[in-house]
């Protein structure tokens, strides 16, 4: 295989040609023409080029003769090896000049195309590689992680998966792989399909902060959200129960979180697409937790009087205003308002499973 790509070579010609008044070749290292001013020539060999890489220096023709015509030419080098030779047709006195200039042009463009291609092929091994991590469903392998690290990718740090959904993907689609190729976060971006990229988010990093710079970059974007686990495939099907749901339940928003569509994933699907929701335990029972039975019990008995302030308050024999109080103190506790039919409903999800969990976790009798 030729250092040289033939399509390199004819961008070179074709490049300098109208500047430099001579006859100009490019041959590789075996002194095959594979570009020339000249298209007749292309694919001959060139006898002075092939003295050239034999004798490693410039050689000059001053008189024509068996086939030859005066010129100058040189090698090419690329790693400290002859890779080519570079030629020009003309009296030499006034060719060798040009001679050495462009081959000096055109070692460094080879240098460029080969650190291009380089690190063309190392990011489709590390697409690759991502896209591997992400659809992975068994624990990670040591060979694996290694493999990870060699791509400077980290997969023991917390993650979690975001599904983006543009609407005008390719107006986005560069300016977001820039900003993943380059950002400080260490969040990496995969393409799945024509208007959805899959984002791997690093958790010890803020998540509202990488998904708001997401509606930066893409402003009418809708983001779904999984919740963190050591396998992150388990966050990807999440993620893609919340871009399904999310904008059926709350149409106007941008962002949608698994937790708030967890249990119609699974009255939908059935347990087995939800049966890993265990994210972010501390806020769920932070208010079975930090809260108190009294507090639980205005709740239940808050839903079980279909949200009517006054039946619970008389119920539960308190003020109105008290009521009031304690739903306000479960908002802050869970981030939920008990007022709001869909908030309702899902702290009762929280507090069934919640109950379940305690009662797995009993010794049978």
């Amino acid at each position: 295989m030729s250092i040289i790509s033939i399509e390199l070579a004819q961008k070179l010609i074709y490049s300098i040609k109208d500047i430099i008044p001579y006859g100009l070749n490019i041959m590789d290292q075996h002194g095959i023409i594979i570009a020339s001013t000249d298209e007749s020539r292309i694919g001959q060999t060139h006898n002075m080029a092939i003295e050239a890489i034999q004798n490693g220096s410039t050689t000059v023709v001053r008189v024509s003769g068996n086939g030859m015509k005066p010129g100058v030419n040189a090698p090419i080098y690329y790693q400290e090896k002859i890779c080519g030779v570079f030629g020009i047709s003309g009296n030499p006195d006034e060719t060798i000049t040009f001679v050495q200039l462009v081959k000096r042009l055109i070692e460094l463009m080879i240098e460029q195309e080969a650190a291009q291609n380089i690190r063309r092929v190392s990011q489709q091994l590390k697409a690759q590689y991502l896209n591997e991590w992400v659809w992975r469903h068994t624990t990670y392998s040591d060979n694996f992680i290694s493999d990870g690290e060699r791509y400077g990718v980290q997969v023991n740090k917390p993650r979690c998966i975001a599904i983006i959904r543009l609407s005008a993907p390719l107006a986005m689609e560069s300016r977001l792989h820039t900003f993943y190729e380059n950002n400080s976060f260490d969040d990496y971006c995969l393409h799945i399909t024509a208007t959805r990229y899959v984002l791997i988010l690093n958790t010890m990093q803020p998540v509202s902060a990488q998904l708001s710079q997401v509606l930066d970059l893409a402003p009418s974007a809708q983001v779904a959200v999984g919740e963190p686990h050591e396998i992150i495939f388990l966050s990807l099907t999440q993620a893609q129960a919340a871009i399904r749901l999310g904008p059926l339940l709350y149409p106007d928003r941008q962002i949608f979180h698994y937790a708030d569509v967890w249990p119609f994933d699974a009255m939908l699907y059935g347990m087995t697409h939800s049966e890993n929701y265990r994210g972010r335990p501390e806020d769920r029972d932070r208010w079975f937790t930090e809260g108190d039975a009294q507090l639980l019990k205005t709740f239940l008995a808050f839903v079980n009087h279909s949200g009517e302030m006054g039946v619970a308050a008389k119920n539960l024999h308190i003020h109105r205003n008290t009521l009031s109080y304690r739903l306000e103190k479960i908002r802050q506790l869970t981030g939920r308002d008990p007022t709001i039919y869909i908030d309702a409903f899902l702290l009762l999800c929280d507090y069934v499973l919640h109950k379940t969990d305690q009662r797995a976790d009993q010794p049978k009798a």
